[in-house]
């Protein structure tokens, strides 16, 4: 089976790669760099999951599908698009506006990030920003999801719960699990217990 990974917005492919380390199974995975459906001067989500459309849309076979972060929101949207594509939905930390309030704090906590600090990320500010923006408008329909979904988090995080539970009371075949001793960002604390969550969930 082939397995493709989505990134977050502020990371690159590489991010996967302890992951991959872990599972053993590079041959069987595909990375996608978001950005490379982005025009510079206009991010639009719209374009990324095009893009993610047409290219899923060449895989010979239905596959797993993992996003971490945004990256998890473009992979439920994938998912509702093309539901019968999907064997496997894994959700890691998913970054879900569940509502217009909660998407203005994230886009008021974007503009305050200084400049300087898209220097040490794949993606400028400016592109980050225009991205947030674009989410406000983009409807997320997820309940014609029915592909065995895993919503990943770390057992003490409190900022990804409330989208969690939205997912799980959306998705009747989601299930959250939990990262023992570890708060967010799971994939950097534990690479390792969550290449072993995926090689169980995929049967590697």
């Amino acid at each position: 089976m082939f397995h493709v990974f989505l990134h977050d917005f502020q990371e690159s492919p590489a991010f996967w790669n302890p992951v991959l380390e872990v599972m053993q199974d590079k041959t069987r995975s595909s990375i996608p760099s978001l950005y490379s459906w982005l025009d510079p001067e206009h991010a639009y989500y719209r374009d990324i999951l095009q893009g993610l459309l047409l290219q899923c849309a060449s895989y010979a076979e239905p596959f797993d599908l993992c996003g971490q972060g945004y990256g998890a929101l473009l992979a439920l949207d994938l998912a509702a698009q093309d539901p019968d594509r999907i064997r496997n939905l894994v959700l890691i930390e998913p970054s879900i506006p569940v509502s217009k309030r909660f998407q203005k704090v994230q886009q008021t906590l974007a503009h305050l990030v200084p400049s300087k600090v898209f220097d040490q990320m794949p993606i400028s500010k400016k592109m980050y920003l225009d991205l947030m923006a674009s989410l406000q408008d983009f409807e997320h329909r997820i309940d014609a999801i029915s592909a065995p979904t895993w919503i990943l988090l770390g057992e003490n995080d409190k900022i990804h719960q409330q989208a969690a539970q939205w997912i799980q009371e959306s998705i009747k075949t989601s299930e959250i699990r939990y990262i023992p001793d570890a708060i967010h960002d799971v994939v950097r604390q534990n690479s390792e217990a969550v290449g072993k969550f995926l090689k169980e969930i995929y049967q590697i």
